[in-house]
């Protein structure tokens, strides 16, 4: 891929979707020296060149406001999502910014996956994802994504491990305040700067309802979206209890399925601690 016309940047944070991401680039952002892109997602290294539907012009003009900030970058949490039309490829990024530094944010990989799953059953997307079991098992965007031993090799098999920078989540929530300065550090600018509202969530899967198995039907027909569209409001409100379902706050495990998926996760998260210094018990992933 040619890279001419290519924009100077010198970080991105690449992922994973439900760790923080929007909360770390927002406070990110306040910093005076440091730029990040609006939108936050450009997914440019992903869907963009996948679809060949953006070229580097188009990426470069995210970057037309940039105004002498010593870090440049932006946070696409695609770059490590399991997804056909999403995964990046970490050589694509390389031969274009060889000494780019990297963020990734995680999280518990059983945690990340329901809130996952979550995000998706609330924004409706993609229209055919099936109720909670039958997505994790079937699905492999929603339990691939978790699996970050895998994901951080495809970006180390290209750079060097000093421009890899690491957050965990739970020591996000925990002291934010910390968590920037470290970030601060790591990009360069001055780590002492004082971060707003470090405790806000943004982002956060709150909304009080989500597709029932009814909705996510209507939404694979064309024809009754449109006919959803034109219902009045009142016949919205009437029907909803029986097109969505009210939000728990995080879905419930087949305990045959937590079991699967735990065999299935846990050799990956437990390398990927001892690659991050952290104890094998950092996370539990069988809260039951």
């Amino acid at each position: 891929m040619s890279t001419i016309g290519k924009p100077d940047l010198n970080y991105i944070v690449i992922g994973s979707p439900k760790c923080g991401t929007t909360s770390f680039c927002t406070l990110l952002g306040q910093h005076p020296d440091v730029f990040i892109t609006t939108p936050k997602e450009p997914r440019f290294f992903s869907e963009a060149i996948f679809l060949k539907e953006r070229d580097w012009s188009w990426y470069a003009s995210l970057f037309e406001s940039v105004n002498g900030e010593q870090a440049v970058g932006e946070g696409t949490v695609n770059y490590t999502c399991s997804h056909y039309r999403q995964l990046a490829d970490p050589q694509v990024i390389f031969e274009a910014y060889p000494d780019v530094k990297l963020i990734y944010m995680v999280r518990n990989p059983i945690e990340r996956t329901e809130s996952h799953w979550l995000h998706s059953a609330i924004m409706g997307w993609p229209s055919d994802v099936p109720d909670f079991d039958n997505a994790v098992r079937n699905y492999g965007m929603f339990l691939n994504t978790s699996r970050y031993w895998s994901h951080i090799n495809r970006y180390r098999a290209f750079f060097a491990d000093a421009q890899i920078h690491v957050i965990f989540f739970e020591d996000f929530v925990r002291d934010p305040k910390h968590i920037m300065r470290q970030a601060f550090e790591f990009i360069r600018v001055d780590p002492n700067f004082e971060v707003i509202e470090p405790n806000k969530p943004r982002n956060a899967s709150k909304q009080p309802y989500i597709d029932s198995g009814l909705m996510r039907f209507v939404r694979q027909h064309r024809v009754l979206q449109n006919l959803k569209k034109s219902c009045p409001v009142r016949f919205k409100t009437i029907l909803t209890p029986i097109f969505k379902n009210k939000n728990l706050g995080h879905p419930q495990w087949n305990p045959v399925t937590l079991k699967w998926a735990i065999n299935e996760i846990k050799y990956d998260a437990l390398a990927f601690l001892n690659f991050c210094n952290k104890p094998e018990d950092y996370w539990i992933l069988d809260k039951n």
